[in-house]
């Protein structure tokens, strides 16, 4: 049986570009992982990838995500669409993802879905920013609504199974056609509190 930390670090992989480096990384972990992940849903999926021809994966990938009106898999564009406040949103996620002692890589914005998954496969659960767990399972269930691709679908559904304890009532109210805000982050400016 596969850990939640192994199965984040699968999910985080299966929702990148599904490059050459993207696809060695997935298959070496598969084989670490391969006899506990035997019956796993995720470690399936996986498999099924890995099984199928790169170029069909890359322009699925590309269909679903680079090219969706509707989706991307940023999570504070999902929460906010494009109002002002995402860039501090930005800035003191990746603030607090540093102090947790992620390295961030220089090409990617914190709040790129599979990066904070891998954040969260590898950094203790109580250095992950306050909500995120949540923020991540109603981003999840929306993405199930607003990708066409059944494979990625299955994905976003394994990652909702992984979160279940999240409350109903907050993953209706993140879920919502029109924008819900339940999960503020306290800012600060020069020692106020905004």
């Amino acid at each position: 049986m596969l850990t939640n930390k192994e199965k984040l670090l699968l999910i985080s992989l299966l929702l990148q570009y599904p490059d050459e480096e993207t696809l060695n990384k997935l298959s070496e972990i598969i084989r670490s992982i391969r006899e506990k992940g035997r019956g796993d849903p995720i470690m399936d999926l996986a498999m099924r990838f890995l099984s199928e021809d790169p170029i069909m994966l890359q322009e699925e990938y590309v269909q679903n995500f680079d090219l969706n009106q509707k989706f991307s898999l940023y999570l504070t564009a999902w929460e906010l669409r494009d109002r002002r406040e995402r860039g501090m949103r930005i800035l003191e996620l990746k603030k607090k993802i540093q102090e947790a002692g992620f390295k961030l890589p220089d090409k990617e914005l914190p709040d790129y879905v599979p990066l904070l998954l891998e954040f969260m496969a590898t950094v203790k659960e109580e250095k992950w920013p306050e909500n995120l767990k949540e923020r991540i399972s109603a981003f999840s269930l929306d993405a199930k609504k607003k990708i066409a691709s059944d494979k990625y679908r299955a994905v976003f559904s394994e990652l909702v199974k992984m979160f279940s304890e999240v409350k109903q009532k907050d993953q209706r109210n993140l879920e919502s056609d029109t924008f819900f805000e339940p999960y503020s982050l306290n800012y600060e400016v020069e020692g106020e509190e905004l």
